[in-house]
């Protein structure tokens, strides 16, 4: 039986008979299941400041002060519970934090789940890097077709402008 993910959808078993490496490409028969897992981690990473949080934290543990310091324009009460929601799903954890001077206090650290996001989160960067001046270069030229009520190949009336820009 499939077991439901956090999301509460059914995600295949890994490692069975059914494990075709194929079907980590999408339109592959096994395209439900990454769709359904793609959907879900984006859903985790697009959490606002949990990538700036796993950026602070892949170079070692910080306690929340220096996470706040480092993170410009997190409030205090949003970086705790983004920082618990980051445990509970296995990402960061607690750790007793030992200043050396005879002090101690909390600090975060990434978990080893946590720390298996590096490469997907420098790929997706790359990526970024490479292709965000053609989105943003695509982007202006659409939103001028709408502006000028251009009718778009296929389409059989003139576009409607959208009342609010797309970003």
């Amino acid at each position: 039986m499939d077991s439901p993910s956090a999301s509460g959808h059914h995600l295949p078993p890994r490692g069975g008979a059914g494990d075709d490496p194929e079907s980590d490409i999408p339109g592959s028969e096994g395209s439900l299941a990454w769709t359904v897992a793609t959907q879900e981690v984006v859903a985790i990473l697009g959490r606002k400041w949990v990538i700036s949080i796993v950026r602070e934290l892949a170079s070692g543990t910080k306690r929340r002060f220096q996470l706040t310091h480092a993170i410009k324009g997190v409030a205090p009460k949003v970086l705790t519970e983004t920082l618990r929601f980051l445990e509970r799903d296995g990402v960061v954890e607690r750790v007793l934090h030992d200043e050396g001077r005879g002090s101690k206090s909390i600090g975060y650290q990434l978990t080893d789940l946590g720390q298996s996001l590096a490469n997907p989160l420098t790929a997706i960067y790359r990526w970024g890097r490479e292709h965000l001046d053609d989105v943003h270069r695509s982007r202006q030229e659409t939103d001028a077709l709408w502006a000028e009520k251009v009718v778009l190949p296929g389409a059989r009336d003139i576009v409607e402008v959208p009342e609010i820009p797309l970003k």
